[in-house]
């Protein structure tokens, strides 16, 4: 496709590609839109809370699971594609926004505020003022989504824990090249710095959010302003799908995250780590759009890098890589990782 063609051609084009490649995919997830997410619709994983319930409660430092419930608003489920309106120009179609709307308490953010309201409670709180230990957490989607259409089940309980969070919508719902988010993603974090007088910030990265970290840390001077990096299913390393390689020629960052890219290569060139961030990693063995999952963990020692696979800590899990972010037993686990400092103990990754 010609690369100079308008964005809402393109746009379309990426659209019918994602239905001819994934429509057996969505069908089977009981979506009846057509060809619209990269990975399926947007559902509750196996054990997730229905709405109005609640995800289990775990100690994040001993990984013992607590009788505290914490609430979650709406549906859990969580895609890794964000549909819009029928009438928008940008990105892909289809049903309501698995991750909803913000409600009356949602937290908007005031003119001048860096970043602005994405749609998910409590994030992006112009009032929310971190304390010197317990630095501010940035969310970073991935490909054709947004932050609430992937972090839908983790930013509630997040915000629950008393830590400020904040998320960003990057690069045309994802579909950008990935140096160019990198970059935009980048100034939001030092914006959130900048703002909240913070030192350091922590990062979660869900599937080309975990690139859009290892490219800022790399290319965008962020290493030694970054604790702790979580990342989710992510395309640290790219995949080698050939779901992901057929849209390569009309998505500039599928193109990125195809394992062998030129942008992966020059990355793999300086090694996995950057400074002193401590990576902590979880993936699914069930994914099947970032492969290989052992491709997903940065190569590094014990005290910088921990991960872990959801199903064999819960060999009774189901989920994949478009449910993942909002197990209830990730988002545990994610919360700890965030809590101590990127160790978190593997039983905080609690089972259904």
């Amino acid at each position: 496709m010609d690369p100079t063609a308008p964005r809402h051609l393109r746009s379309r084009i990426v659209a019918a590609v994602l239905g001819v490649l994934l429509g057996g995919a969505l069908a089977a997830c009981g979506t009846t839109t057509a060809g619209t997410a990269i990975a399926g619709a947007a559902r509750p994983s196996a054990g997730a809370a229905p709405t109005g319930g609640s995800v289990p409660g775990v100690d994040p430092r001993t990984g013992t699971p607590t009788t505290d419930e914490q609430p979650v608003p709406g549906d859990p489920g969580s895609s890794e594609s964000e549909p819009t309106d029928p009438g928008s120009t940008d990105g892909p179609v289809g049903s309501a926004d698995p991750g909803g709307a913000a409600g009356s308490g949602s937290s908007v953010a005031p003119p001048g505020w860096p970043l602005p309201d994405v749609g998910l409670d409590g994030v992006n709180d112009a009032d929310c003022v971190p304390t010197a230990d317990v630095p501010p957490v940035l969310l970073i989607h991935g490909t054709f989504s947004t932050a609430s259409s992937n972090y839908g089940g983790l930013a509630y309980p997040l915000v629950e824990t008393g830590r400020c969070v904040y998320a960003v919508d990057y690069g045309n719902q994802g579909t950008d090249a990935v140096g160019s988010s990198a970059t935009e993603v980048a100034a939001a974090a030092r914006q959130v710095l900048e703002s909240t007088g913070s030192a350091r910030l922590d990062l979660v990265g869900y599937s080309q959010g975990g690139l859009i970290v290892r490219t800022m840390l790399r290319d965008n001077g962020l290493a030694d302003l970054v604790r702790v990096a979580v990342l989710i299913a992510p395309t640290f390393h790219g995949t080698t799908a050939p779901e992901v390689q057929a849209l390569a020629p009309v998505c500039a960052a599928c193109a990125d995250q195809v394992a062998g890219s030129e942008l992966l290569q020059r990355l793999d060139a300086g090694g996995d780590l950057d400074g002193a961030v401590r990576y902590a990693v979880v993936s699914s063995s069930a994914d099947t759009a970032v492969t290989p999952t052992a491709s997903q963990v940065p190569e590094g020692p014990a005290d910088r890098v921990v991960s872990i696979v959801a199903e064999d800590q819960c060999p009774g899990l189901v989920t994949d890589h478009v449910a993942i972010p909002a197990d209830p037993g990730v988002v545990n686990w994610v919360i700890a990782a965030l809590e101590t400092g990127g160790a978190p103990p593997p039983q905080a990754l609690t089972c259904p």
